[in-house]
């Protein structure tokens, strides 16, 4: 078919080769030397035509291979259970707070240290698979993680997504924050006095991160602390002007000073906007997951590339850390396994 767009592979495209996913089929075309990847971008959407496909496939160069990939929707989708993964364990090269972030078509499970990011931007809309993804997030740290080294606190401005974490110990006052006003003390409290104890904390016993106070035997308990923020773009805007802009500021100083003492944002919306996750804010976010979004545009300002417009919902996503894209499937959570945790 690229023959006839006037674009050849250099070599047989080996249908053998190809990488099948949970939810996409990868194919791995090798481009000749005078062709660009921009020219068999510009195709995409004939080919959607061409093979009768419901989205537009995405198409873009592999990392770490010579071959361009073209994506296509998998007929027969398959979910990816997040049990299976939290039983083998976190390889031995990932650092604390480990999270799998999901499946790539190859079957290589994608990790990631929250510790290391040091926070996390996520966006997608409903049904992308955005909230399961973050009950993921939340379970893996609890299983993969010392007891005791994390607590979390919870804003949930819809109410009801993260209502069955309610007095889970690893919740700070063991309640799920629900009313805007609440979200704006929390966050002002965390900057002006957890940031500040913390600090002196590692200063007093000389040591540049928490990493390294944790490792110190005499030093008094000090967990990770995980601030998850559902909703984000809608929390602010629901917020007075003298409210948001001090919701704003307290965001923004943790995002740029709370990485050494242990506190590690995860800020997720289903609206990206560009007038509330800033370039500056966005600068300190350094792992970003795209669901799918409604436009191109919001997709940029995720990710800083179009794409998460035509993924394909339901745990499809794209994940960017270290400056490269990867596609991924979502790991599924369902509400039982939730109930049957804060059972354990």
């Amino acid at each position: 078919m690229l023959q006839d767009f006037q674009l050849p592979p250099a070599e047989p495209i080996d249908p053998n080769q190809a990488d099948i996913g949970p939810s996409i089929i990868r194919f791995k075309v090798r481009l000749e030397r005078n062709q660009k990847l921009p020219q068999i971008q510009a195709r995409a959407v004939d080919l959607q035509r061409e093979l009768s496909l419901t989205v537009i496939p995405r198409i873009d160069n592999l990392p770490g291979t010579p071959f361009v990939a073209v994506e296509i929707p998998r007929p027969d989708p398959e979910i990816s259970p997040l049990s299976p993964i939290l039983l083998k364990g976190v390889p031995a090269d990932i650092g604390p707070l480990p999270i799998p972030v999901g499946v790539a078509p190859n079957g290589q499970v994608k990790w990631l240290s929250l510790a290391s990011l040091p926070h996390l931007l996520v966006g997608g809309t409903s049904g992308s698979g955005k909230t399961r993804f973050l009950w993921s997030l939340l379970l893996s740290l609890r299983h993969l993680s010392p007891a005791g080294s994390v607590e979390w606190v919870l804003i949930d401005p819809k109410q009801t997504d993260f209502a069955i974490f309610n007095n889970w110990p690893e919740v700070r006052g063991g309640r799920v924050i629900i009313e805007p006003e609440e979200a704006v003390e929390t966050l002002q409290e965390l900057l002006a006095t957890e940031l500040v104890s913390r600090t002196n904390l590692l200063r007093q016993y000389e040591c540049v991160n928490l990493l390294e106070y944790r490792a110190k035997a005499e030093a008094p308990p000090l967990p990770f602390l995980v601030v998850v923020i559902d909703e984000y773009a809608d929390l602010v805007e629901s917020l007075a002007k003298r409210e948001r802009a001090g919701f704003e500021l307290a965001v923004g100083r943790l995002a740029q000073r709370a990485r050494n003492v242990g506190i590690h944002l995860v800020i997720a919306t289903q609206r990206p906007d560009s007038k509330i996750i800033s370039g500056n804010l966005k600068n300190n976010l350094g792992g970003r997951i795209a669901f799918q979004l409604a436009s191109g545009v919001d997709s940029r300002v995720v990710l800083d590339q179009n794409g998460a417009e035509n993924l394909l919902g339901q745990g499809d996503l794209l994940v960017k850390h270290v400056g490269a894209v990867q596609r991924m499937q979502g790991f599924f959570v369902t509400t039982d396994e939730l109930r049957q945790e804060r059972k354990a």
